[in-house]
């Protein structure tokens, strides 16, 4: 058949069932798409569940050692606080000591050095 020659009615009719034919192919073909693409998203989101699950489990793994670093960061301040304390207590230690030492010191000036008149020296040295 000639390819250039345009089509008769007959040749019409003849090719109706065939385009019916694609035209039921066609649509079964798209619904079939259709429902694999449904079919993807819920493998999609099943997905991203169970990775959202795992996660959760991993990181609920992982709690012990976050109240762990609380019950170490409670520990820190306390530790903090006596720290503050002992320094506390060594300054005023060093001060106490710096007193008593100054206070020996005054003490010895005066059994060092008496004034003239304790000595009951005259003018002239008797």
């Amino acid at each position: 058949m000639d390819r250039d020659i345009p089509a008769g009615p007959r040749t019409a009719d003849a090719i109706k069932p065939g385009q019916r034919a694609i035209a039921i192919a066609l649509k079964s073909a798209e619904s079939r798409v259709l429902k694999l693409e449904r079919y993807a998203l819920s493998v999609r989101q099943v997905d991203v569940t169970c990775k959202d699950w795992l996660g959760t489990q991993e990181v609920e793994r992982l709690n012990p050692r976050f109240r762990e670093l609380l019950v170490k960061t409670a520990e820190d301040k306390l530790a903090g606080e006596e720290f503050d304390r002992l320094a506390k207590s060594a300054a005023d230690a060093e001060q106490a000591f710096r007193q008593s030492i100054d206070e020996a010191n005054l003490a010895g000036e005066i059994l060092a050095l008496p004034d003239d008149k304790d000595l009951d020296i005259d003018e002239k040295g008797h």
